[in-house]
């Protein structure tokens, strides 16, 4: 299920957790909990906490949900 994740993934574009899990076939805490995984081995890289809200130049700005 790791690599169907992975493979959305790189489709791009903006998921929402209930997204993902809809189209995972899990909940939402499984699904945390694989893109947890993914992260510790590497294949995903953290963004929480390194926005610094600079939203004029940051590409997905119309999608994020920092500070809501």
């Amino acid at each position: 299920m790791l690599d169907t994740l992975l493979r959305i993934l790189s489709e791009g574009g903006t998921y929402s957790s209930s997204d993902l899990a809809k189209r995972l076939g899990v909940g939402e805490e499984p699904l945390h909990e694989m893109i947890e995984g993914l992260v510790g081995l590497g294949y995903l890289k953290s963004l929480a906490g390194s926005c610094g809200q600079n939203c004029g130049q940051c590409a997905p700005s119309d999608a994020c949900c920092v500070g809501v």
